[in-house]
């Protein structure tokens, strides 16, 4: 059996319970700031603060009062899987910009740091918590699900170059968006192709390819960009289209 030392104990543990009884919403938006951190013999530190701040979010989906989306907000963003999943089932049916762009966040974005409910550390693979996030994300109907999400992969920290599960992400909120691939959402990652981050630009050039034919026409406008051009061939060539072949040569 574990051994636990006490490691940080921000204040006493919320009485959840009682915060709702008395609709005390200020004090539920304070107790998901909770955090209980211990520590096992081998050292890995445990935040027992979690259950805590999902039975926060658990009430909290039940009141429709549109001050308690910014708390779920935070808890879609929480440090721990348990507490993301808890805030994604409590938010479905919510279209507010907030959740939309959380949600969007929790597909394309990466937790900074992994957690006891990650799968062993494989941040690249569509785990519970992207897959249920995509698919809140997609109930809702937001149009601008592949921009949003794209957009987060593509500024991702770190330099690691996207992967298949994120492209069978982003494609899966394409696919469920009418013209979603339209100029629009191609020119913004065309111009992408110029950042100063090298890995934005690789990233920027696999979305592109994603996106399919609605990229030919931005990249084919890249070409005659000097500081663009050598990134645009490589997605036009992979894309195949004849559109490319005159400016190409």
């Amino acid at each position: 059996m574990l051994g636990f030392e006490m490691g940080v104990l921000r204040r006493r543990q919320p009485n959840v319970r009682r915060l709702q009884r008395a609709r005390d919403l200020e004090g539920l938006a304070q107790a998901l700031e909770y955090r209980e951190i211990v520590s096992d013999r081998d050292g890995r530190h445990i935040d027992r603060g979690a259950r805590v701040r999902g039975e926060v979010v658990e009430v909290l989906a039940e009141w429709q009062d549109p001050r308690a989306v910014e708390a779920l907000v935070r808890g879609l963003r929480d440090h721990t899987s348990y507490v993301r999943l808890k805030a994604i089932e409590a938010v479905r049916g919510r279209r507010d910009d907030r959740v939309l762009e959380a949600l969007a966040e929790g597909v394309g974005a990466l937790p900074a740091i992994p957690d006891a409910g990650a799968l062993r550390g494989q941040l690249h693979s569509l785990d519970p918590v992207r897959a249920k996030a995509l698919d809140a994300l997609v109930e809702l109907g937001d149009p601008r699900a592949p921009q949003r999400i794209a957009a987060h992969m593509v500024y991702r920290a770190g330099d690691q170059p996207l992967t298949e599960t994120d492209e069978s992400a982003f494609r899966a909120a394409l696919a469920a968006v009418p013209d979603g691939a339209g100029p629009q959402l191609s020119a913004s990652f065309a111009a992408l192709l110029g950042h100063e981050r090298p890995e934005v630009r690789g990233r920027a050039q696999a979305v592109l390819r994603w996106i399919g034919p609605a990229s030919v026409e931005p990249l084919i406008a890249a070409l005659r960009q000097p500081r663009l051009r050598g990134l645009a061939i490589a997605p036009l060539g992979e894309l195949g289209d004849a559109r490319a072949v005159q400016p190409l040569l």
